[in-house]
């Protein structure tokens, strides 16, 4: 009975390999779609995502379908899936979808063929954060498990809110479309607001948007400021900040 073993788990493991391989092809494919999206999205979108998913595009090609290699890979795009959720057309971050959950089925066929040559397999990888501002105290916190937006994607956010200005309520209205698919922390979205001034009332919008967002609900008592001297607004303000809470 021992060759037809030998013979059934090396059957296993090849066929193993080829599905991983056509994982790996099939997220090559998807970031070359993503790529063609790009190159027609708008500029804020370009900025934000294109280097990070071109230097993916180029390790994958590299890569020797490790483990350690393609959740390197896996990561890097998770990065610029956010921004992309944040500032780019739904054809862009659909495509990225679709290259790392095809980098996940890779993944999870590598595990089972390197289990016993890559000792680090069986953890899970460290999550890695795009922080905006290492002086924002928010920046490794999370909200539903998901981290803030990172640099790229608060940059592109913010310079499309100021490209839509004096325009208030379509300035608004590109705040509500982000926080759809991103979180934020208490800093940024001081730094946001003042872009809102004077008109208080689109302002208090804003921070009812953002607030269920917000990984760390705890540092935002002074946004209210922001509002003053508005009396009720401010009011309407913190009420909305003071009912969050982040993850523990």
């Amino acid at each position: 009975m021992k060759p037809l073993i030998l013979v059934a788990s090396f059957t296993l493991v090849a066929s193993s390999a080829v599905a991983r391989g056509r994982d790996a092809r099939d997220a090559a494919h998807s970031l070359r779609e993503a790529i063609s999206a790009i190159d027609y999205a708008p500029r804020e979108c370009r900025r934000a995502v294109r280097e990070d998913v071109e230097a993916a595009q180029s390790q994958l090609r590299r890569a020797d379908e490790s483990p350690s290699q393609l959740r390197h890979i896996r990561r890097s795009l998770d990065a610029a899936l956010r921004d992309a959720r944040a500032v780019c057309p739904r054809r862009v971050s659909s495509a990225l979808l679709d290259a790392t959950d095809a980098l996940d089925g890779a993944i999870s066929r590598a595990r089972h063929v390197r289990r016993d040559r890559d000792d680090d397999v069986g953890e899970p990888a460290p999550r890695v954060v795009d922080c905006w501002d290492r002086s924002d105290p928010g920046c490794y916190k999370t909200k539903n498990g998901q981290p803030p937006m990172g640099a790229a994607a608060f940059r592109g956010l913010m310079d499309s809110v100021r490209a839509s200005s004096p325009h208030i309520f379509p300035m608004k209205d590109l705040v509500v479309a982000a926080m759809q698919n991103q979180y934020m922390t208490s800093k940024q979205l001081a730094t946001l607001l003042p872009l809102f001034k004077p008109h208080v009332f689109p302002m208090v919008d804003v921070v009812k948007a953002c607030a269920p967002k917000l990984v760390d609900p705890q540092n935002g008592t002074s946004i209210s400021a922001l509002l003053q001297p508005h009396v009720f607004p401010a009011q309407d303000a913190a009420n909305a900040i003071a009912a969050q809470r982040g993850d523990p």
